[in-house]
């Protein structure tokens, strides 16, 4: 008997419709946050120095910690914070 060979993720993600990225519908359906609840973002930095005064906003070569601060931060700072009642 021969096994048909498996999918993979790149396969089977072709074609497919993603929503719009939402932290607050993120947020809420992965960790179902409580009232009060305190959040913290944590981003992996090689240089620590570049957390002071968010310096790593400026070196090209952090897209990703970048995006989790516009995407993360930003977000929760902006109101998904107050409207998930988080601290």
């Amino acid at each position: 008997m021969i096994a048909a060979p498996m999918s993979t993720v790149q396969t089977t993600a072709q074609g497919r419709q993603f929503p719009k990225f939402d932290l607050a519908r993120l947020l809420g359906t992965v960790f179902k946050p409580t009232f009060g609840r305190k959040i913290c973002i944590l981003i992996d930095l090689p240089d620590l120095a570049e957390a002071k005064d968010y310096a790593f906003l400026n070196n090209p070569e952090r897209p990703i910690q970048k995006r989790a601060h516009e995407h993360f931060y930003l977000g929760l700072k902006n109101g998904v914070a107050e409207e998930l009642a988080l601290k």
